[in-house]
């Protein structure tokens, strides 16, 4: 995976080297992603450098890309202020942005484009032709 560098996997590589790889590979916003990306950010971003943190701020309040759906961008700042509780720059971004947004909330597994669940459930009795009248 194209991401194991920039993960724990590398311990030669700075915090802030790691946020500047998912940056100039256009990966904060790229559908597929997402997990893998998020789990970059959860190691890298708490141990940043204030210069760092703001800089890649500005980067995800800044798609490069006019597509990204701002509720990407409020999940991804949601996700700073869940990985780097002590940040108060993606604190403030987070509540800026949310305040701005009301309809939005956060979602159960937000580092991830799409879930699949399985399992089991109890098959109705079939309806009566006169019980849907």
């Amino acid at each position: 995976m194209v991401l194991r560098t920039c993960t724990g996997v590398s311990p030669n590589r700075r915090t802030g080297e790691k946020l500047k790889f998912l940056l100039k590979h256009d990966l904060l916003y790229k559908f597929g992603m997402k997990h893998e990306t998020y789990l970059v950010i959860k190691a890298a971003y708490p141990l940043a450098s204030d210069e760092d943190r703001r800089s890649f701020l500005r980067s995800v309040l800044a798609p490069s890309s006019s597509e990204t759906r701002p509720y990407a961008i409020y999940n991804l700042l949601y996700w700073l202020t869940t990985v780097a509780p002590d940040c108060k720059q993606a604190r403030e971004e987070f509540d800026t942005y949310s305040a701005s947004h009301p309809e939005y909330g956060p979602r159960e597994h937000l580092d991830m484009d799409a879930m699949d669940w399985a399992g089991y459930c109890r098959v109705a009795e079939p309806l009566q032709t006169a019980a849907v009248r």
